[in-house]
């Protein structure tokens, strides 16, 4: 009951000349839903974005891209259109359903250019609603890094599967690097964004290989096993003779899987890594963390490297190894490999 009473507040409009009556009724009013909200990759003003990275919008709940909404990407300078991507585009716009949008264009952007990006109101629905949009130019701009820059490859790949969490990242520029004081490399969980590391680019323990062009990063602790990971480099963390490294600023642009908490790894490698002064008919043993057989893995291969920019020496196929069924597995190079490949040296 909202406390009216009927018949004494009519009979007191009896004779009334009105020809409108107002009742205002004071209740219970429904609050309203709030609109889904949401986290850009990368953010607003960004710098030394990599401008082959997918752009990424992080929603509150769940959405659904919407027939007749759009994406627009421009170029802030001349207002230069580059793409207007249809939000139900399952080939552009990745992730619908969920609740991490990727917007995935057609071709990579430019280096060391502005740009800008337009999302429609009608472009992605959610449960509380359809997400409001962005129509200005400056909420979500972004520069991408120059031209000029060290390049690099990373190890392991972006979207691997299977990452050992003991091992250490790679980064292999295209010519020498040190890292910078101020610069960082992060370390985050991709489910609820979590820390786990931030480390100095300029910190020897952690980076290593400064002033050469393959740079591991050593984390502190191992990974947790069967977890998505993606690494951040600031714009500032290497420099080269050519300039700064632009960095990684995208969460997209790194991001990799740890292997299942029950798949062995390696604990000890003879030789060890970076040995010098190894025979060359010496035989390579790996120790791991639990037995393993050679059949467990028919379609694998071991593939030996003379260095880092050479081409593989060659495959080996599972079927050499001494296999006992314990953890220590041993490959045997038959005869001397200088003789036999002159690559090795």
């Amino acid at each position: 009951m909202l406390g009216f009473d009927w018949k004494k507040g009519l009979s007191r409009l009896v004779g009334a000349s009105l020809a409108v009556v107002v009742l205002t009724v004071v209740g219970a009013v429904s609050p309203a839903h709030a609109l889904p909200t949401v986290t850009l990759t990368p953010l607003d003003n960004a710098t030394g974005v990599v401008a082959a990275a997918n752009l990424r919008i992080i929603f509150s709940e769940n959405v659904m891209g919407q027939v007749g909404g759009t994406v627009t990407i421009k170029k802030t300078s001349g207002d230069v259109l580059i793409e207007v991507i249809q939000a139900n585009d399952n080939t552009k716009i990745l992730g619908s359903s969920t609740s991490s949008i990727e917007i995935n264009p057609t071709a990579n952007l430019d280096p060391n250019t502005e740009y800008y990006v337009l999302v429609s109101a009608n472009a992605f629905l959610g449960v509380s609603g359809l997400y409001g949009g962005i129509a200005s130019t400056t909420a979500w701009t972004f520069t991408t890094q120059s031209a000029g820059a060290p390049t690099v490859t990373l190890t392991p790949l972006d979207n691997a599967t299977g990452v050992v969490e003991a091992a250490n990242f790679r980064m292999i520029f295209s010519e020498n690097v040190m890292g910078q004081a101020g610069g960082t490399v992060t370390i985050k969980k991709t489910s609820g964004d979590v820390l786990i590391e931030v480390i100095q680019a300029n910190d020897n323990t952690k980076i290593l290989g400064s002033s050469t062009s393959s740079i591991e990063i050593n984390p502190t602790a191992n990974l947790d096993p069967n977890t998505e990971y993606y690494v951040l480099v600031s714009a500032n963390a290497f420099l080269g003779a050519s300039g700064l490294y632009g960095g990684i600023a995208s969460t997209t642009a790194w991001s990799f899987t740890t292997q299942s908490a029950g798949a062995p790894t390696v604990s000890v490698q003879s030789p060890t890594h970076s040995s010098s002064g190894v025979p060359r008919n010496a035989s390579i043993a790996l120790q791991f963390t639990a037995g393993v057989t050679a059949s467990f893995v028919a379609s694998g291969t071991i593939v030996i490297w003379k260095d880092l920019t050479a081409n593989a020496l060659g495959s080996l196929p599972n079927n050499v190894f001494s296999d006992d069924g314990t953890a220590v597995e041993t490959i045997t190079l038959t005869g001397n490999p200088a003789t036999e490949d002159p690559r090795v040296s």
